[in-house]
C-alpha cells in the first residue's frame, strides 16, 4: 500500500494503466519522475465517518507530486512506484501489525469547518413546500454536508456549489440542493447528531433507533471471523458468534458486481446497549443468548 508509506521528497515513478489511456487520460508518458509532495484531503462528518473523529483527514489513495519540469498533477498513489524499493518495503513492514494487516489511517489535519447545519438536522425553505415531492409538510433530513465544495463553483465559475444533501427521512434516498435552494434552507430543530455531539439528552424510540444512530456514527467494531481473521461470515458463523458474546448484531449488505450479499458482525462500544441488541437478534434468529 504505497500511499501509506510515501513521504514528502520521495522519488516515484509515474505509470498509467492502458486502460486509462484507452479512454483518453494521458496526462504524462509512463516512466515519467516525479517526487511525493503530500496527500489530498477527504473530510469524515459529523455522522457516517466510520468512527472516525471528524473532520479532514489526508486521503493516502491520491497524492500530489511534482514532475521534472515543476508542474504539480495529483495521480493514484496506485500508480506511482519508489525508487528506492528497499526503504519502500522496510517502511510497509514498519506499518504493519503481528497479523500482518496494514495498520496505517491518514491523519488529521484539522477540525471539520463551521456550517448551517449538520447531518440529522431537520430543515425546511419555500422550495421543498412548493416544488418537491415526497418531504412530508416541506421538511427534510441532513443526509450529508459536502465539506469538500466549500469554497467552490459550478462549471460557469460564479455560481457556489450546494453543500448539502437532503433526504425525505433516515436511511431514505438522497437529494443534493443547488446553491439557489441551500440559500432558502431554514432550521426547523437540530437533529440527534447535533444532539449526541453537544451532549443533550436523546429520547430514543427503542434499542433499533439507538442502534441504528451509534452504527452510523461509527461506534461500534466490526469483528474478523476468528476462523479466517477476515471480516466475512457465513450466516451460521455470525449466529454463533453472538451466542459466544463475540459480536452484538449482524449486518447484511449488497456484495460488488452481483457478488451476493455480505454478512459482518459488529460489537457496540456502548456494553449495555450491545447486551440487549445481541439478546434481542438471537431471539429473531430463534436463539436463546
Amino acid at each position: 500500500m504505497l500511499g501509506g508509506v510515501l513521504q514528502p521528497g520521495d522519488e516515484v515513478i509515474l505509470t498509467i494503466p492502458q486502460e486509462n489511456r484507452e479512454w483518453g487520460y494521458n496526462p504524462f508518458p509512463d516512466g515519467t519522475k516525479a517526487k511525493f509532495v503530500r496527500f489530498s484531503e477527504m473530510d469524515y462528518g459529523w455522522a457516517n465517518q466510520f468512527g472516525r473523529e471528524p473532520g479532514i483527514y489526508e486521503n493516502d489513495s491520491w497524492a500530489y507530486f511534482q514532475l521534472e519540469n515543476g508542474k504539480q498533477v495529483c495521480e493514484y498513489c496506485g500508480r506511482a512506484e519508489m525508487v528506492d524499493k528497499e526503504e519502500c518495503l522496510r517502511r510497509d513492514a514498519a506499518m504493519r501489525d503481528h497479523r500482518g494487516h496494514f495498520i496505517h489511517n491518514g491523519k488529521k489535519l484539522r477540525d471539520l469547518p463551521e456550517t448551517r447545519f449538520i447531518e440529522g438536522d431537520v430543515v425546511t425553505s419555500p422550495s421543498l413546500l412548493e416544488h418537491c415531492s415526497g418531504f412530508q409538510d416541506g421538511e427534510a433530513i441532513i443526509a450529508q454536508v459536502n465539506y469538500k465544495d466549500i469554497g467552490k463553483f459550478c462549471t460557469d465559475g460564479v455560481t457556489p456549489i450546494g453543500l448539502y444533501s437532503i433526504s425525505p427521512e433516515p436511511r431514505s434516498w438522497t437529494q443534493h440542493v443547488p446553491h439557489r435552494d441551500e440559500v432558502q434552507l431554514t432550521l426547523v430543530h437540530r437533529g440527534n447528531v447535533w444532539k449526541y455531539r453537544h451532549g443533550e439528552d436523546i429520547v430514543w424510540k427503542d434499542d433499533e433507533e439507538q442502534a441504528e444512530f451509534y452504527n452510523q456514527l461509527g461506534l461500534t467494531t466490526e469483528i474478523r471471523n476468528p476462523s479466517t481473521d477476515m471480516y466475512l461470515w457465513t450466516k451460521e458463523e455470525a449466529v454463533q458468534a453472538l451466542k459466544d458474546g463475540i459480536g452484538d448484531c449482524i449486518c447484511v449488505g449488497n456484495g460488488f458486481f452481483g457478488s451476493g450479499p455480505h454478512t459482518s458482525v459488529k460489537r457496540f462500544n456502548d456494553r449495555e446497549l450491545g447486551e440487549r441488541i445481541r439478546k434481542q437478534t438471537l431471539v429473531g434468529f430463534e436463539v436463546t443468548a
